[in-house]
């Protein structure tokens, strides 16, 4: 009967050997003598030629671990001794040459990993070409600031390959390993003084480029055209407009707006910023400008856009639990499509303001409506609940009531969950009069 068995044997500086002496009778050893010894011959010869290939292996290897994998069979021959047979598997010379190409790959990857990073880094700024970044700016500050931008990146790239690819490589080059005495360096006068100039020749030259833009970014005044004061507050921008005979209305106030600001291509705008609660942060990045709104204070911003279109932003200081939904959406226009929407704004303001709806507009403003539905050009801007600019224009209300008219709107406001069941709206306790009110407020939002 065969019994295998596997036996793995891994060393250093010696070739591995399995050694299985056969185990005789008594009755044995006299009878077999001659066999013995011509067994004996045979298996010196076999370990020979195997040492002079684990010889020209070991060369191959460079001095690296050698693992020899040997397969045991020992053939029963009765009940007396038995015989051994030693299959190699994998022989030293060739675990040196699998080691060296390992080593090998090593430093190739040591060497391609930077330019991968590069490879990279180049597809994705292709592929984001068109996202509203500094690759496609819209505006003087974006332009500004570009160059400056894409010298610190490029220079941040650069800095990353020499170090991480000199760590890289010195980790491969110089590891400890069999057959290599580490060297030992104490302090290198030209290496040091390389790393010490260079940074401090770059952030020096850092320093000057970004001096010379914040001068030109902090100028809100010379040149500004028009003046837009911007309240944050949780969780909405409230938008006022210059006291010009264009923004007046009936009431003889002024436009004031939320949620979107408007401003003509071309001109410089100068925004004043505050806050009514915590701090806020205007940004819109594509434009440029970002600036902390603190409450108790006043600081500003200015902007001006290159070209017509729409382009978002987003308030970049966490002021609370509804801090990601306190966008901001910049409407640039021509100046003919300007002065239009200046019009319609105030066209829509004023009928905002007139007597048979002004009341129903401060009842809406002075109770829970206001935080949580949005009406473009007031102050309300919630977005838990869905918004109400043209409510009055859609088919229906809440997909139940059909039309939108006062007394669908009556019936909906003063009890939703018996209108539709499992509705998120809750009951808003409203006199019949305030009631009222509302409802008219909100059927000429058209």
């Amino acid at each position: 009967m065969a019994v295998p068995a596997v036996r793995l044997i891994g060393r250093l500086t010696e070739r591995a050997r399995v050694v299985d002496e056969p185990r005789h009778e008594p009755e044995q050893e006299d009878g077999a003598p001659d066999g013995d010894e011509d067994r004996g011959r045979e298996e010196t010869e076999a370990r020979d030629r195997d040492a002079k290939g684990d010889d020209r292996g070991g060369q191959a290897g460079s001095g690296e671990m050698d693992v020899l994998l040997v397969v045991v069979v020992r053939i029963g021959g009765g009940v007396g001794g038995h015989a051994t047979k030693c299959t190699p598997i994998w022989r030293p010379r060739e675990a040196a040459l699998v080691l060296a190409a390992m080593t090998s790959l090593a430093r190739r990857m040591a060497i391609a990993a930077p330019v991968a990073l590069i490879a990279l880094l180049s597809r994705t700024v292709v592929a984001h070409a068109e996202e509203p970044w500094v690759n496609a700016p819209a505006g003087a500050l974006t332009r500004e600031i570009q160059p400056v931008y894409w010298i610190l990146f490029a220079a941040a790239v650069a800095v990353l390959v020499i170090v991480d690819g000199g760590i890289i490589y010195s980790a491969l080059r110089f590891r400890d390993r069999p057959g290599h005495v580490a060297k030992q360096f104490h302090g290198h006068n030209m290496l040091e003084l390389t790393w010490t100039v260079i940074p401090t020749m770059m952030v020096l030259f850092f320093t000057v480029i970004s001096f010379q833009r914040l001068q030109f970014i902090n100028d809100t005044r010379t040149g500004a055209q028009m003046t837009i004061q911007a309240e944050g507050r949780q969780w909405s921008w409230v938008y006022q407009y210059p006291n010009e005979d264009r923004f007046k209305l009936k009431d003889g106030t002024y436009l004031v707006g939320a949620e979107e600001i408007h401003v003509p291509v071309g001109a410089k705008v100068r925004i004043e910023l505050s806050a009514a609660d915590v701090i806020h942060d205007f940004f819109v990045p594509q434009i440029g400008g970002k600036k902390d709104a603190v409450p108790g204070r006043k600081t500003e911003l200015w902007v001006q856009a290159d070209r017509a279109g729409v382009y978002k932003g987003q308030c970049a200081e966490f002021c609370g639990d509804g801090h990601a939904d306190m966008l901001i959406v910049l409407h640039a226009h021509e100046e003919s499509d300007y002065a239009k929407w200046a019009a319609d704004a105030v066209a829509f303001a004023d009928l905002l303001n007139d007597p048979e709806t002004k009341r129903g507009r401060d009842v809406f403003m002075a109770n829970a409506c206001v935080g949580c539905h949005l009406i473009r050009g007031t102050q309300a801007g919630g977005r838990v609940g869905p918004e109400l600019t043209r409510i009055a224009s859609k088919a229906d209300i809440a997909g139940v009531l059909r039309p939108v008219d006062v007394e669908n709107l009556k019936r909906w406001i003063s009890n939703p969950p018996a209108v539709k069941p499992g509705t998120a709206m809750p009951v808003v306790p409203l006199s019949p009069e305030d009631l009222d009110a509302v409802a008219k407020f909100l059927a000429v939002l058209k």
